[in-house]
């Protein structure tokens, strides 16, 4: 893994796994992880948003709680409690954190609803309940200079199916001008960091490929006026783009406008073939990585969010930035 830092331009790691060290082990262990990316800093990522979904556990470390049960503090609480999780974030060295859930599952889906609402990981059943607790946590979070990702966009509250395990996972309610937006406005009122687009088919919008493929989808972050980081939801061992060749999903998912492509480490075939042709009118770099699977983004532009945790701040521009998975543990 450190040859493949050292030896690229990657600029962005996500931490996958579940990690007990503890605030110092994980901090030593991004603090290797930068050293290994030279110069040009890394950014660096994890899924924390409490309850089921909490990577890194251990010694100062919080233990979060759900969404379901965030929901019930006051905003004040709930702004409070995420400084506190954002800073032991900052404290490891984390710059980005893909959290918080803003799905709006509503009444009477909780229970059929299995992305979100089975897994007690949305703040309610209203928009405007949704926006209050995730706009909380945004501002709460970022106060710790520790960015926030609100996801899984447009919707993934109206689904059924999970699309980490469901080969096509379809949306026939969400629109362009949904009232579950409300969420996404305010959090880009709040200066969120990242917005992270789903690999669900919303067809009332675009039902010709996921949204993350699918340039209308992308394009409506853009249209409600978000400027910063645009992610994909898990681009590599998901069932949602399994019929999608794994050296094709990152360049469809830039070519629509995102930015970051996650993906968790794919199949040994997959892997050994994702990046072997060149990125055609985004970057004429061809990369066949060995050890890890990284992603490479277009060229151009300054993101929004800086980094973080290193002996000063850096901008980091797109040409400069890609996601390496990494185990956590």
């Amino acid at each position: 893994g450190a040859s493949v830092l050292s030896s690229s331009r990657i600029g962005s790691v996500i931490l996958m796994g579940t990690a007990s060290g503890g605030v110092k082990g994980t901090a030593s262990r991004v603090a290797a992880i930068r050293k290994a990316g030279g110069d040009h800093g890394i950014l660096v990522g994890v899924d924390q948003e409490g309850g089921t979904v909490r990577r890194l556990q251990g010694a100062e470390f919080s233990t979060m709680p759900s969404a379901v049960e965030q929901a019930a503090m006051s905003d004040a609480d709930l702004r409070t409690a995420a400084h506190t999780w954002g800073s032991e974030l900052a404290r490891a060295g984390i710059n980005l954190d893909f959290a918080p859930v803003v799905d709006v599952v509503p009444p009477g889906k909780a229970s059929t609803n299995e992305p979100i609402g089975k897994l007690k990981r949305g703040y309610g059943s209203t928009p405007e309940k949704v926006a209050d607790k995730a706009t909380a946590f945004i501002e709460g979070l970022q106060q710790a200079n520790v960015g926030a990702t609100a996801k899984h966009f447009p919707n993934l509250g109206q689904v059924t199916g999970n699309t980490d395990f469901a080969a096509k996972v379809v949306d026939s309610v969400t629109t362009a001008d949904d009232p579950a937006l409300l969420p996404y406005r305010r959090a880009i009122a709040a200066d969120v960091a990242s917005i992270m687009v789903s690999t669900a088919y919303f067809t009332r919008i675009d039902g010709s490929s996921p949204a993350a493929f699918s340039p209308t989808v992308v394009g409506l972050v853009r249209g409600l006026g978000f400027t910063g980081v645009i992610t994909s939801d898990d681009l590599g061992v998901a069932k949602a783009v399994a019929g999608v060749p794994a050296k094709q999903r990152a360049v469809t998912f830039v070519r629509a406008g995102g930015d970051i492509a996650i993906t968790p480490m794919v199949s040994y075939r997959d892997k050994y073939q994702q990046f072997e042709q060149p990125l055609p009118a985004l970057d004429q770099k061809a990369f066949t990585l060995v050890d890890l699977t990284a992603i490479w983004t277009a060229p151009g532009g300054k993101y929004k969010l800086a980094l973080t945790g290193l002996s000063a701040p850096v901008s980091v521009s797109r040409d400069a930035l890609g996601v390496v998975t990494i185990d956590a543990a």
